[in-house]
């Protein structure tokens, strides 16, 4: 099977992520895998050292304008090379595939990842967006979700409704699938990972360390967890020692103008190739965002035994209360309130609590967002869209 990725943006973000571990999986079961995506920033790194084709279009990027014309130009060219299936990413990758694919008899599998526009938006731009995408809907071969509430609201607004996907007037084919993360089972090696953060950071080995890993952007909303930080020393944490970490990238000056607000035990430290070592380094993650799909930085977290705060967005919520809740490492405050997200840092402050919590999440992250697991999910829809048998089927 030839398959063709398509994503906006190469940062390296959650969906890039995804991107990179299922081409990676892909080839190693055999298929021709090529990725298309906009600008050339780590993704395009970490996909060439790989050894994955990526072709790169400079007009594909967020927002709208004359560069979208070429864009899908950029992307109708490629499609006539011959591709089995496209599999988007992000509303405008996600929209140009879904327009163009089809008119080449090849079916699209579109993964939302999260949605493009949030209750925070304009209502006429949230109306538009919905238009938008029932038409879309109406072209896609397969729609995955990676939590159940984002397919909840995707049935509200009648996406699902259509009759067919586009590609030899088949249904379209909805799905859930979250989003998975490889297991670590080497925990020598997470000891060594975080004394190395906490000593390139110049942080005390037995400090309590509260951190978030996310590009420095509005959806993420930087100014709430700073906010919930400073309070916090304030409050809870005088005399001792209590760090707040961010690791994400983002616009340099943005991030210059967030330190600068900074006392001293809280740091903006930018964009880090080694997440790892970032997690193992920190006691708990501290998520501030205002909207979220899958967010990998949860799964990665817990993956490793580190306990979760998270505000409560229903997608968040579905997945983690539906397979524990607390007990499954994250705790939950209502968006927005400062003295929620406070006080489970504080309950968080106990080493002992924070082991129990988090191996209950290792063990749930193992058993429910395996990397494993989520390949093959969309090993399965592939076989179904494009008529092919999966690699398991054909072994049989």
């Amino acid at each position: 099977m030839n398959i063709l990725h398509v994503i906006t943006r190469s940062e390296w973000g959650g969906a890039q992520k995804v991107v990179y571990q299922l081409a990676l999986a892909q080839r190693k079961l055999g298929r021709t895998v090529t990725v298309m995506c906009g600008e050339d920033g780590r993704l395009v790194r970490e996909l060439e050292q790989s050894g994955i084709k990526v072709v790169k279009n400079r007009f594909l990027q967020r927002g709208l304008g004359l560069d979208d014309v070429r864009a899908g130009l950029a992307l109708r060219h490629e499609l006539m090379r011959g591709y089995d299936l496209v599999h988007a990413h992000s509303s405008k990758a996600g929209a140009l595939a879904r327009l163009l694919a089809p008119r080449y008899q090849v079916p699209v599998c579109f993964s939302v990842h999260g949605f493009g526009v949030s209750p925070d938006h304009p209502r006429w731009k949230r109306i538009l967006y919905h238009a938008i995408e029932s038409y879309l809907a109406r072209r896609t071969s397969a729609l995955v979700f990676v939590n159940p509430a984002d397919y909840d609201a995707g049935k509200a607004q009648g996406w699902l409704k259509h009759g067919s996907g586009g590609v030899n007037r088949r249904p379209c084919l909805v799905k859930v699938i979250p989003n998975g993360v490889m297991m670590r089972d080497a925990p020598e090696k997470t000891a060594v990972q975080r004394e190395k953060m906490r000593q390139s950071l110049g942080i005390p080995p037995q400090a309590y360390v509260i951190g978030n890993l996310a590009r420095v952007a509005w959806i993420k909303n930087p100014e709430f967890w700073l906010e919930t930080a400073k309070d916090y020393l304030g409050k809870h944490a005088l005399g001792t020692d209590t760090f707040f970490v961010w690791f994400g990238g983002g616009e340099p000056t943005r991030i210059k103008e967030l330190n600068a607000a900074c006392p001293g035990r809280i740091l903006f430290q930018g964009e880090t190739e080694d997440i790892e070592s970032a997690l193992a380094g920190i006691d708990v993650l501290f998520l501030s965002s205002r909207s979220e799909g899958m967010p990998l930085a949860v799964l990665e977290s817990l993956s490793l035994g580190v306990p979760v705060v998270a505000p409560a967005l229903p997608g968040l919520v579905k997945m983690f209360k539906s397979t524990g809740g607390e007990e499954a490492s994250v705790l939950f405050y209502q968006t927005g309130e400062h003295r929620q997200a406070q006080a489970a840092l504080e309950s968080l402050r106990s080493p002992d609590v924070r082991r129990r919590l988090g191996e209950q999440g290792a063990a749930m992250c193992r058993r429910e967002y395996s990397l494993e697991k989520m390949v093959l999910a969309y090993e399965e829809v592939y076989a179904l869209i494009s008529g092919q048998d999966t690699e398991s089927e054909r072994k049989e």
